[in-house]
């Protein structure tokens, strides 16, 4: 336990948009990342992470540029925090 807490531990939170930036100036960098928790919560209105269009693109695109490659070789996990999806949480909305 006492050399698990030697280990320095770093978080950063925010929307997708604001992870991209912040990699992109080199304000977070992403050599010791292991971890990504994904918060799936719907808000009061229903939308998601997955389900709302400019915040799931904007997901789709850091995942793609930063976060693909290194899930593929082993060096990341991806974790889902909240309520399991029926499916269609990952197309996002159908417009009628």
């Amino acid at each position: 336990m006492v050399s698990l807490l030697k280990n320095r531990v770093n978080i950063a939170s925010g929307t997708p948009s604001r992870i991209k930036k912040l990699i992109d100036i080199e304000a977070l960098a992403l050599s010791r990342l292991a971890v990504i928790l994904l918060d799936i919560h719907p808000d009061v209105k229903g939308y998601s992470l997955f389900t709302l269009p400019q915040v799931r693109d904007e997901f789709w695109d850091l995942y793609k540029n930063y976060f693909h490659q290194r899930l593929l070789e082993g060096d990341l996990r991806i974790c889902l925090y909240g309520p399991l999806p029926s499916g269609n949480e990952f197309k996002g909305k159908k417009s009628t």
